[in-house]
């Protein structure tokens, strides 16, 4: 049920609406993330597992955070701060300066609408597609000439366990076997 104050609808409904279509996309985006940062956890490496499960649950944290401590931020600010002045007035002062004259565009917005797109890029389309496709040619010549490293690079001194670690893996650990199978 709709209740309207003054032809518009409350902050309830507003809230309500905004956080149903909200809090489904979100939920979507927050698992497919949480479940991406969470195949790191099967890494061999104890740095990437950890890292994964901690940005796991980061993203879990900051999905709820969202769905929960935003509404409530929006309410509280909504009831308590709109009508009171912001910034000595200032943000009072660029709505009446916007319900003035709502057609006047900003130094930014001329730039990109008139002379930018306008000026440069409706008539050099043909162009700056052909110079995006020369470019595209160059880096796709480079990347097929990348060969990978053939000594590893040593990120960390002798004995260290973290260095140590894939050696000893491989050399007591039969590659495709059970964990039973080690080698004395």
């Amino acid at each position: 049920v709709q209740r309207r104050v003054h032809g518009e609808p409350t902050l309830a409904n507003r809230l309500s609406f905004t956080w149903r279509r909200a809090a489904s996309a979100m939920f979507v985006t927050s698992m497919s993330t949480m479940c991406s940062f969470l195949a790191n956890a099967s890494s061999a490496i104890p740095a990437i597992s950890t890292f994964g499960i901690f940005a796991a649950m980061l993203i879990l944290v900051n999905y709820f955070a969202v769905i929960i401590y935003y509404p409530t931020v929006v309410a509280v600010f909504d009831t308590r701060f709109s009508s009171k002045p912001f910034c000595c007035g200032l943000l009072e002062k660029l709505k009446l300066r916007r319900a003035a004259n709502p057609t006047e565009k900003g130094r930014v917005e001329s730039w990109f609408g008139s002379k930018y797109c306008d000026g440069f890029i409706l008539l050099h389309t043909k162009k700056v597609f052909f110079l995006f496709l020369v470019i595209l040619c160059i880096f796709l010549g480079f990347a097929s000439q990348i060969e990978p490293d053939p000594n590893q690079p040593q990120f960390l001194p002798d004995g260290n366990n973290f260095q140590e670690f894939r050696p000893r893996k491989s050399k007591y650990f039969s590659r495709g076997g059970s964990v039973f199978a080690i080698e004395i």
